[in-house]
Parts: structure tokens; C-alpha cells; sequence
């Protein structure tokens, strides 16, 4: 009955008056409500478990689906008819490639709930954020300045994978989504505040609507401004701060 009921269901009498079996019941009583909250935790692990199977099954069976369809078509067609069969196949490729990112999206996400203490380490939030800076800037920043101002030390205990990849997705929602409405280029400049173990990651571009900001830090949420992406690159931001 332990978690199923009310407390008063499981939990042994406070008094018996006799101070050794007091004793005896108020340690009874505190295992029982320490396993009753372990019991809880565990139900809603599982309820968020099936949530986010069913989720993620439903988001990466549409570019299955399309990818399918595309070279079905593809297959169907002869060189000489008016659809090219080619452009399918692209369009295949595109909704393939969709579908691999969320699934390494997925894992990463998972790994960020089932993080273990000994992933953490001593490292330097300054140098984590740089490497993640200079890995954008040379693979994905075209006509777009990426900044990093961080010389301070800033040592902390943190799950370093993690951090990384989740300023990368930060930067990386911004390349996507920030571009300003007056056709300035896009700035997008991430600092350190050491004294309170912070990063900022700061663009120009229109920013998150507030009605939308705790929204989109859920798993398979996207603004509504949003075009292509997972939904999951703020989920794992979020869950890992």
C-alpha cells in the first residue's frame, strides 16, 4: 500500500508509551516514508518514461514515413517521365537525415536523465564554452560572428559532455531561429560570469517570445516561429543546468 494510499494506511502508531518502542516506531516510521517518496519518484520516472517513448516515436515516425513515400516514388518513376526521380531521393536523404539527428537527440536527452554522480568532474566552465565556440564558428557559422568573453578561471564540478553540448545546442537555436527581423547580420556572443558560476549565451536576433519560454525547454516543443529542428536541443540545455 505504500505510495498507493495515504499515509495514515501504512505508517505505524507515533506512541505506544514506552520510550524504547517510540524509538522503535519513529525509525519504522521514517524508512517507511523515505521508501514511499523513493516509490513515488519511481512512478513518475516511469510515467515520463512512457511520455516521452510515445513522443518520440510519433516525431520520428513522420520523416520515416516521408522518407518512405519519396523513394516508393522514386522507385515508381522511369528516367524519361516528367518527375525526377532524383529529387526524391533527395528528399529522402533530407527526412533521413532528420530522423538521425533526433535519435541522437534522443540518446543525449536520455543520458541527461539517467546522469550518474561520477560523470562529474572538476573543469573550467571558460574552457568548455570556448571549445563549443570555436567548434560552431568553423563548421556551421557562415556570415555570422560568434564571440566568447571568458578569460577568468571558472572552475566548477560539472558533467563536462554535457555542458559542451549544451551550449553548442544554445548557440545552435540561435543560428537557427535568431536572425534579426532588419537584416543586420547575426551577433551571438557567450560569456562567463565566474563569481556565479554562469554562462550567458546573448544574440540580437527577435528572441523567444515570453509566452513561449517554458514551453520550449519541454521535449518536442518548438516556437511557433520555428522551422526544421528536433525540439530537443533546449530540453537537453535545460536539463542539464
Amino acid at each position: 500500500r505504500i505510495g498507493a494510499s495515504p499515509q495514515a494506511d501504512w505508517a505505524v502508531r507515533p506512541s505506544y508509551g514506552a520510550a524504547e518502542v517510540d524509538d522503535v516506531a519513529g525509525a519504522v516510521n521514517t524508512s517507511l516514508e523515505r521508501l514511499a517518496e523513493a516509490t513515488e519518484r519511481r512512478e513518475a520516472a516511469l510515467t515520463a518514461a512512457r511520455s516521452f517513448a510515445a513522443a518520440a516515436s510519433h516525431e520520428l515516425r513522420t520523416p520515416l514515413q516521408a522518407a518512405m513515400a519519396e523513394l516508393d516514388l522514386a522507385l515508381a518513376s522511369a528516367p524519361d517521365q516528367e518527375h525526377d526521380p532524383r529529387r526524391s531521393i533527395v528528399s529522402a536523404r533530407s527526412q533521413l537525415d532528420r530522423m538521425a539527428s533526433s535519435l541522437a537527440a534522443v540518446r543525449a536527452l536520455t543520458e541527461v536523465d539517467l546522469v550518474d554522480s561520477t560523470w562529474f568532474v572538476e573543469a573550467d566552465l571558460s574552457d568548455l564554452a570556448d571549445q563549443a565556440v570555436a567548434a560552431l564558428s568553423s563548421s556551421e557559422a557562415s556570415g555570422v560572428s560568434i564571440s566568447f568573453a571568458g578569460d577568468e578561471a571558472s572552475p566548477c564540478r560539472v558533467w563536462p559532455d554535457g555542458v559542451t553540448l549544451a551550449v553548442e545546442n544554445v548557440i545552435r537555436n540561435a543560428l537557427r531561429h535568431a536572425r534579426p527581423a532588419d537584416g543586420r547580420p547575426l551577433t551571438v556572443r557567450v560569456s562567463i560570469d565566474a563569481a556565479r558560476t554562469r554562462i550567458a549565451i546573448d544574440d540580437n536576433g527577435p528572441g523567444i517570445p515570453l509566452a513561449e519560454r517554458e514551453r520550449v525547454v519541454l521535449p518536442f516543443e518548438r516556437g511557433t516561429t520555428a522551422s526544421g529542428g528536433s525540439g530537443l536541443g533546449l530540453a537537453f540545455a535545460a536539463g542539464v543546468v
